[in-house]
């Protein structure tokens, strides 16, 4: 969670250029890159403390590797500015290059070179690594149940707090207000046209109103008519300290296993607890069940299949927050379909991190331009539910990876 002075104390009746409603990571990159695009009167509205929700209960597990192109584009995209975050945002994001591994079923391997050469069109470093190749690499995986691993060598993770942290301060100092607590209520609109955001204690008049409010961004939506299929889910995580003596190789995820595993400074890890009840939605204004240490601790037997030295971690702490899910799990990024000025960047879906910056900076260059230059954000937008979905993939993974 993040703490800044000098926030804005609101006032009545004030106009901006533009409102972005949620100050976790995808929130402070989409303010960070409007303000670096010419608008200068930018409120940040947070109901809680910047990167209290999902953001900063993420992992910074970053990744180039995806099964379809719009990802794929949007995450390679991306590790550019983690890579170099100083240089091209100020700051540091945590950025450690740990190298990520991940393993694929013995029947994708087709899929598997198809996506690999797909992510070398963007100038990624990617080795397809046979599961012997595996073991040389990395002794400590267990790989007789693989047909093979992706090996980003240049990939690794960062921290979520520390990132939005620099883009809000940037941000800030350029001019734009970030005001936490504050809870928005309604977006407001006449006819088709967005014209603000109310609170409990004031109305803001604005022509753009940006929704990256997670799992609130639903409700949100639903004030000005605009229904969203999003639920929300509880992402949990555990902290664990590795036995002594197990090297810990990189990042990995694994859908064979059903884990992954995320190196942090201090020797720490984090890995993945599995929901009692899979998938089960959650009212956000309620209560996210809690973890218990028994709960957090069933992510181990997973983990051990894959790295088998796990026996013997310690649980060090454990959390849940909720994030948001759109049916297809993919994000939604764009224009609301009928109601000019309001725009989305919502869904991570437990991995939004990886994607934030060229995310923020494709939707600004929507709002500002009325293109999006960096990527192609239409697969992304709200009318894929409304019409003829989007195509994400030939080569699509038989599971989804959450992380």
């Amino acid at each position: 969670m993040l703490i800044f002075e000098g926030w804005g104390t609101g006032t009545m009746g004030r106009t901006a250029d533009a409102v972005v409603v949620g100050a976790g990571l995808n929130g402070a990159a989409t303010a960070f890159f409007l303000r670096q695009r010419g608008l200068r009167r930018i409120v940040v509205l947070e109901s809680d403390l910047p990167g209290a929700g999902a953001s900063g209960a993420a992992v910074g597990l970053l990744r180039a590797h995806y099964d379809n192109r719009p990802e794929m584009e949007l995450a390679a995209k991306s590790m550019r500015f983690f890579r170099h975050w100083d240089e091209l945002i100020g700051g540091d994001c945590g950025w450690r290059p740990t190298g990520f591994f991940r393993f694929v079923e013995p029947d994708e391997l087709a899929k598997m070179r198809a996506n690999v050469a797909m992510q070398r069109q963007f100038g990624e470093r990617v080795e397809i690594l046979g599961p012997d190749e595996v073991r040389r690499l990395a002794p400590e995986f267990r790989t007789d149940d693989i047909g093979a691993a992706i090996y980003e060598p240049d990939s690794g993770i960062a921290s979520n707090s520390r990132a939005t942290s620099t883009l809000l301060r940037r941000a800030c100092a350029d001019g734009a207000t970030l005001e936490p607590f504050t809870k928005v209520l309604a977006v407001a609109a006449t006819g088709s046209r967005v014209t603000g955001i109310r609170t409990r204690r004031e109305e803001i008049s604005s022509p753009v109103v940006v929704l990256a409010a997670g799992a609130w961004s639903r409700a949100l939506a639903a004030t000005c008519g605009v229904d969203m299929p999003l639920e929300a889910r509880a992402i949990r995580i555990a902290e664990i300290l590795p036995p002594d003596g197990l090297r810990l190789p990189g990042s990995y995820m694994d859908p064979i296993s059903d884990s992954w595993i995320a190196p942090r400074d201090q020797g720490r890890a984090l890995i993945s607890v599995p929901h009692t009840e899979a998938a089960a939605a959650i009212d956000p204004d309620g209560s996210v069940p809690d973890l218990t240490r028994a709960e957090a601790a069933a992510g181990l037997p997973a983990v051990r299949r894959r790295l088998p030295g796990i026996d013997g971690a310690t649980i060090i702490r454990w959390w849940s927050r909720p994030d948001s899910y759109a049916p297809d799990g993919k994000p939604i990024i764009g224009a609301a379909p009928d109601i000019q000025g309001l725009f989305f960047n919502t869904a991570g879906a437990g991995k939004g991190h990886k994607t934030a910056p060229a995310i923020g900076l494709a939707l600004s260059e929507l709002i500002v331009d009325g293109r999006a230059s960096t990527a192609d954000l239409t697969p992304f937008g709200l009318a894929r539910f409304r019409g003829t979905p989007s195509h994400w993939s030939e080569t699509s993974y038989k599971k989804r990876v959450i992380g």
